[in-house]
């Protein structure tokens, strides 16, 4: 018995949906509620929100990210601010993003809330059999990404530092994006669409073979808009290791340790950043032992 209202999407910026009819259409709708719950950064609905008067309403914030570094952030701030200010609860997903700058005025009123799996999300739940689109491939020595084709994702440093690798492994990006045709471009140009997959139509079930038979997975966000990667604990409980950057202000780092996998430092120099995440690679490749016990450490704390 839930009313679910969606509005046009004309185009995205940065990732974020920009919308003309929203704004019409929270005119017509806010007054019928007393609770109102955001999810931020949404720098479109943070901007309209703005227009009405909901001091008298009680609001929740759900602060997914860190974004105070990005391109245009001094126009964005001022609406972040306001919601942060009149938000009775501020919700984030780690300790770690609830430290950062934005948010330390607010301390009193922030809860932290991981993101959890379900029972089905566990490598006990990969019953019945995977589709003809990935049966093959579970055969093979692979690597998989899982995640949205976007900037802030930082596929091509992946793409870069496996194009280094010269063992007979295959590396499946899981996904699709905005980023889809440039990350298509890259492969080309670095002669690797022998080696280098791109999967973007694959069920929850399928995701979750992937997951369960790769050698290891991959996170190579290095900024803060990657503020929690749930998809570490989606691999971790396939029992599959993850390499991963140690973000400031992001959780990724609470949840990947090197126990679980191999969690790296964020360089300056992206150059840096490639030849670790190679060397990286190169050790769960060569070092079976590491691997297995990274496995079961994986699958024990996701259970946790």
């Amino acid at each position: 018995n839930i009313n679910i209202f969606k509005c046009r999407t004309l185009f995205n910026v940065a990732s974020a949906p920009i919308s003309i009819s929203l704004q019409y259409f929270l005119k017509k709708i806010i007054n019928n509620y007393e609770v109102i719950h955001i999810h931020l950064p949404n720098p479109i609905v943070a901007f309209y929100l703005r227009f009405f008067k909901l001091e008298k309403k009680f609001i929740t914030v759900h602060f997914h990210a860190d974004v105070s570094k990005n391109v245009g952030y001094c126009f964005y701030k001022y609406f972040e601010s306001y919601l942060l200010k009149i938000a009775s609860k501020i919700v984030v997903t780690t300790n770690s993003l609830s430290n950062i700058k934005v948010l330390k005025k607010y301390k009193t009123k922030i809860v932290v809330i991981p993101s959890y799996l379900n029972p089905s999300d566990f490598k006990e739940a990969n019953k019945g059999d995977p589709s003809e689109n990935v049966k093959d491939i579970l055969d093979k020595r692979y690597i998989c990404f899982l995640g949205r084709f976007v900037k802030y994702k930082n596929i091509p440093l992946l793409i870069n530092a496996f194009s280094k690798l010269k063992d007979d492994i295959s590396l499946y990006l899981i996904g699709n994006g905005v980023e889809h045709e440039n990350i298509k471009k890259l492969i080309i140009k670095l002669k690797l669409d022998s080696k280098v997959f791109i999967l973007d139509s694959i069920n929850n079930q399928d995701k979750r073979f992937l997951l369960n038979r790769a050698l290891f997975s991959v996170l190579p966000s290095t900024t803060s808009a990657e503020s929690y990667g749930y998809v570490q604990i989606e691999s971790m409980a396939q029992g599959t290791p993850v390499i991963s950057f140690d973000i400031k202000n992001s959780g990724v780092g609470e949840i990947n340790k090197n126990q679980t996998g191999i969690l790296l430092e964020v360089k300056n120099n992206l150059e840096q950043c490639k030849e670790d995440l190679f060397l990286a690679m190169k050790t769960l490749i060569k070092d079976s032992k590491k691997l297995n016990l990274y496995s079961e450490n994986a699958y024990t704390i996701s259970k946790q």
